[in-house]
Order: structure tokens, then C-alpha cells, then sequence
């Protein structure tokens, strides 16, 4: 449903917005409205699912309306938002070096890591890169591990039941001359998929 809903509207009309919206009144029609166009622009599907119920008055008197995956509120004279938001901390555990081509037999290696989710209410906090190394990790050997317990997120937000898309990516310093514009490429990348191509999280 394309037109706006109003107490106002039309019998017929207001008629049609109750049966599209499985409500009683002009003002659950309003409110269901309102929870449905912000499950479609902040790409709902993808963070809570498909409907399971119609929007349903709560006893604050606002509105609920229950999802596959989680729920939307509306409460009393404010906007939409995703019911469960989840703050999520993304620690590596290591990352251990299997072999070197490098005449010397070590490595300088350093990561570039990517975390990200669908949050457009929490866009800054939806996203994180971060290189790790090379300072700090120095020459590695074959069969050690580094990057140990490397923080790769800190309170990323994750509404809903959304995934979280984790992109690590090893380079080795003596074919990358500048580790940090290789993370601000990675940085420029994730924010693209998340808010320009949502279809291609998890590629």
C-alpha cells in the first residue's frame, strides 16, 4: 500500500487499510503503516525477517509487530525501530603462518579486517576496520602464531537477527609499501557493500 493512512481518510479507503493491515481502527492502521514503510527502507527483510502477525498495540501505547527474526516498535508519538539491537565485540583468536616463499624464512605480515552488519540507525557503529601489525608482530617464522586475541570490532551494532560479515585479508610489508591506505580502501569497500550493494553481504 502506497497512500498514507490518516484518521481522516476516506470509508473506503480506511476500509481498504484495515483489511491490508489486519487492524480495527483508523489509528492501528497509521501506526502499522508507519512499522511497514520502515521495514522496507531500512531493509527490514534483512534484519528481522518476513511478518508474522499484524502490529499490535502494547501497553505503553505504542505498537509491536512481531518478525520472523525479531520484532519492530513504534512508540507513542515517535518513529519505528528495530526491537533488539545488539551491541557485539569480534575477537581473532590468531592466525598461524603455514609456510613463506621469502628466501630469509619469515615473513612481516600484517591483516586488514573488515567487520560489518546492516544497521541503517547506526551507521558509524555498524562498521569497522582496523589493520593489525606490522608493528607489534615483527618477523614470523613458519608455524607461529600471531595477531593473538586482536580485537577486530569493538560494540559493532547488530539489529535484530542480522548477520555479521567478517573479511581478513594478510599482506606481507615488502609488497605493500602503505598498510594504511590499504585499510582506508577496505574501510571505503565495507561501507559500499553495507549502504550502496546490501545483496553482496557475505560475498
Amino acid at each position: 500500500m502506497t497512500e498514507s493512512v490518516t484518521p481522516e481518510a476516506s470509508p473506503l479507503r480506511l476500509s481498504t487499510a484495515l483489511s491490508h493491515y489486519a487492524v480495527k481502527s483508523a489509528q492501528d492502521a497509521v501506526a502499522a503503516q508507519a512499522i511497514e514503510q520502515f521495514h522496507r527502507t531500512t531493509l527490514g527483510i534483512l534484519t528481522v525477517g518476513s511478518p508474522i502477525s499484524p502490529a499490535q498495540r502494547t501497553g505503553d501505547g505504542g505498537y509491536e509487530q512481531r518478525y520472523s527474526f525479531g520484532s519492530i516498535l513504534k512508540p507513542a508519538n515517535t518513529f519505528p525501530d528495530v526491537g533488539d539491537r545488539y551491541h557485539v565485540t569480534v575477537t581473532l583468536a590468531g592466525v598461524r603462518c603455514f609456510g613463506t616463499d621469502d628466501p630469509s624464512g619469515t615473513d612481516e605480515p600484517f591483516l586488514i579486517t573488515s567487520v560489518f552488519a546492516i544497521d541503517p540507525r547506526e551507521q558509524e557503529k555498524s562498521s569497522e576496520t582496523r589493520r593489525i601489525g606490522p608493528d607489534g608482530i615483527g618477523d614470523v617464522e613458519v608455524g607461529r602464531i600471531f595477531g593473538q586475541n586482536s580485537d577486530l570490532a569493538v560494540d559493532i551494532a547488530v539489529p535484530g537477527d542480522s548477520d555479521i560479515a567478517v573479511n581478513v585479508q594478510l599482506f606481507d610489508q615488502e609488497l605493500v609499501t602503505n598498510p594504511d591506505k590499504v585499510r582506508r580502501s577496505r574501510r571505503r569497500l565495507a561501507s559500499r557493500r553495507i549502504f550502496g550493494w546490501p545483496w553482496a553481504i557475505g560475498r
